[in-house]
């Protein structure tokens, strides 16, 4: 069982609260400034009387505030509940690998809820806080789910696991194309040695047994490295069609948009790369410039779905002849929800591929 499955398995019989009226979602929204601003003050307080966390611990702890805000404002936008579990789940194997236990925990959702009642009047408040209740009753089990190991890498994902640890990016890239050519596919390659290795990378930072210093070089080694891949894939003839890659506003994991660009670019089309985090005004701007057949937005983050409708909306209004596909985690949650905001929700590069071209004929 890998470690997403434990975390979905220690869930899986919590259920999930009813949704929230839109009156109490609109008001959460309006009010999560100062409830940041509250929960926040509550944890400097209590550090200072206590000196309990040092000033890194309260940086950490601020930012990670910050995500949890922005995740519940979309949890209750969107009607996630139940996916809110997963994303909390990750949220305390994160910090837990940092030193914070289950008691840090419930104060922090203890004073989200105090933070709630005061700065928002009932009923909303109440709709509101039984999402965090819903937590709270559950947060020994989340806390003291028993730890699996994850499913071994293979020996070549492995040895490429060290040479990223190493950060030894000419040998890495030279031993991918290495097993490339032996298979005679770059696909399996980066689908069976490079893609496992950047995610055991991922878990290694969350276990906290690398820093972010090491995460993000051996990031970018991967990421070389994909793009060495893709490249020697045997040139494919010119479809004649263009697509925008790209984050949604605020959006940081943007490996896989990268991925996605090179394996379509590979594939014949003319892509357009657009940067993580970029902002609605900075894609919309291309968007006009280049007037692309399709346009491919990713969704990881549960907290990243309100900005993404939002750009959304706009793409539909001033560009009528560009067909929208989502992908990500968060899409593929969301997927009832943005229905009505993109034309597909894909999972996957193949399926990438296929809607994508079934877009662009149908916009011919």
């Amino acid at each position: 069982m890998s470690e997403e499955s434990r975390k979905k398995a220690a869930a899986g019989s919590m259920g999930a609260p009813a949704p929230v009226s839109e009156a109490a979602s609109s008001a959460f929204a309006e009010a999560l400034p100062r409830l940041l601003s509250l929960v926040n003050d509550k944890f400097d307080i209590e550090a200072r009387i206590a000196e309990s966390h040092s000033p890194r611990d309260l940086s950490l702890i601020s930012d990670a505030h910050s995500h949890f805000g922005e995740m519940l404002k979309a949890v209750y936008e969107f009607d996630l509940a139940g996916h809110a579990l997963d994303e909390f789940a990750w949220y305390v194997s994160t910090l837990a690998t940092r030193g914070f236990q289950e008691s840090y925990f419930r104060r922090m959702l203890e004073a989200w809820m105090i933070a709630i009642h005061a700065a928002i009047k009932p009923p909303e408040s109440g709709e509101l806080t039984r999402l965090l209740e819903h937590l709270c009753r559950h947060l020994h089990a989340i806390c003291s789910a028993p730890e699996t190991e994850r499913e071994p890498l293979s020996p070549e994902a492995q040895h490429f696991l060290s040479l990223l640890l190493d950060k030894r990016r000419k040998p890495a890239a030279e031993y991918a194309l290495q097993i490339a050519a032996g298979e005679g596919k770059s696909g399996n390659a980066y689908s069976s040695v490079v893609l496992p290795a950047l995610s055991q990378i991922g878990w290694l930072w969350q276990r906290n047994e690398i820093s972010v210093a090491d995460e993000h070089a051996a990031t970018e080694i991967a990421r070389y490295v994909l793009f060495r891949l893709l490249d020697s894939l045997p040139a494919k003839r010119p479809l004649g069609k263009s697509v925008l890659v790209a984050c949604v506003p605020g959006e940081e994991h943007d490996v896989g948009v990268q991925i996605a660009g090179a394996y379509l670019e590979a594939a014949g089309w003319d892509t357009i790369q657009v940067g993580r985090s970029a902002p609605a005004d900075e894609i919309l701007r291309m968007l006009e410039a280049r007037q692309p057949h399709v346009a491919v937005f990713s969704i990881n983050m549960l907290a990243r779905l309100p900005a993404a409708r939002d750009l959304f909306a706009k793409v539909r209004e001033r560009f009528t002849g560009i067909r929208i596909i989502a992908g990500g985690r968060a899409a593929v949650a969301a997927r009832k929800v943005l229905a009505d905001n993109v034309d597909a929700i894909v999972d996957g590069l193949e399926d990438l591929q296929e809607t994508a071209l079934r877009m662009a004929g149908e916009n011919a």
